[in-house]
Formats: C-alpha cells, sequence, structure tokens
C-alpha cells in the first residue's frame, strides 16, 4: 500500500510458492489499479528491468495539501478520465510472471519504527554538532522493530549520550540513531 494510492498489489502464497531470487515480492497489481515501472525518462521499463514503481488510477490522492508544486511533480493528471500517477520514490521490477519486486528506494529515506526517516537530513543534523567532522548514517536490521538508525562520526569529542542529547534536542526521537560508532575517518573508496 501507499498513502497516496492505498492498497496496490496482493499476493497469496503458501510453503510450496517458490521465492525467485530468495525475495518474496510485493505481488499483482490490485483491481482498479495500474502499476507501472518507470525508467528515468518517464517511460515504460521493459520486463525485468528497474524502475521506479508509479501507481496509476482513478482512486489515487488528488494532491498534498497547499503543496501544488510536490502535486505536479508526484501525483501527475495522466487520464481524461482524472486518472492521477502517483510517483511511489520506490525501485522496483517485475519478474517473468508480471509480479512486483520491490528493489529499495530512490532517495535515502528508510523507515523506522513505522517513521518515514530521511537518511540525509540525520547526517546534516549530526554535521552541525561540535566536533563532528564526518558522519554516515545508515538503517541495520530488517524485521519490524528490529530496524534501527547507526551514526558513523569521525572525530568526535565526547560520548554517545552526549551526542544523543544533542540530536534529540533538534530531531524527533525517530530520528535519533540508536548507535554510535566513532572513526578516525569515514572509510573511502577508490
Amino acid at each position: 500500500a501507499s498513502t497516496e494510492a492505498g492498497r496496490v498489489s496482493y499476493l497469496f502464497m503458501d510453503r510450496a510458492t517458490p521465492l525467485p531470487d530468495a525475495v518474496v515480492p510485493l505481488g499483482y497489481a490490485v483491481a482498479g489499479k495500474c502499476v507501472r515501472i518507470l525508467r528515468e525518462d518517464g517511460q515504460d521499463a521493459d520486463p525485468a528491468e528497474t524502475g521506479q514503481i508509479a501507481v496509476q488510477g482513478r482512486h489515487v490522492a488528488a494532491g498534498y495539501w497547499r503543496q501544488p508544486e510536490l502535486t505536479a511533480a508526484r501525483l501527475a493528471l495522466v487520464g481524461p478520465a482524472g486518472e492521477r500517477l502517483s510517483l511511489t520514490g520506490d525501485l522496483g521490477r517485475r519478474l517473468a510472471d508480471g509480479c512486483l519486486v520491490h528493489l529499495g528506494r530512490i532517495d535515502s529515506q528508510v523507515k523506522i519504527r513505522g517513521y518515514q526517516v530521511p537518511i540525509n537530513a540525520v547526517e546534516a543534523a549530526l554535521l552541525e554538532l561540535d566536533g563532528v567532522r564526518e558522519a554516515a548514517v545508515v538503517a541495520h536490521g530488517s524485521g519490524p522493530g528490529e530496524r534501527r538508525l547507526v551514526a558513523y562520526v569521525a572525530p568526535a569529542a565526547g560520548e554517545p549520550e552526549q551526542l544523543r542529547r544533542a540530536l534529540s534536542a533538534v530531531l524527533p526521537a525517530h530520528m535519533v540513531p540508536q548507535g554510535f560508532v566513532f572513526l578516525d575517518a569515514l572509510p573511502r573508496t577508490g
């Protein structure tokens, strides 16, 4: 499901259902919704090609409250009967039988305890703190309630609890990392 489009897909499976690539797929589009996979150019992706998941239909949100620019960018009118196209921000592809597979996000958002968390906002808040020169934040864990934010900071003066308190003053609780790893410098690739 998505907030803008409601229930989007369904999947019935049992112990005998094969799992291609060891991934549980999202399923098939529900009646009244056309789930599309779009390439970066906005055209429909070829079968098995990765792209952004988009939902088209008459029962998609009409817009974002007092945000016409966001509405135009994410909920475009595409059909003569008032159909809208909702860009989900999720990456996906289709299996050979048309089943939809989720492959992550286009942006740096993750879900922590039911809240969408923009990783870059947490990193920016860390970089504003005294003593933090570099910061990277990742989400660890996969199951509900298991997922948590871990911040990698370099160099950082003080203790994790000091950073946690400082971040709690400027961020909501679900955006404050639960773990901190102190490094001399963040690792870099060639």
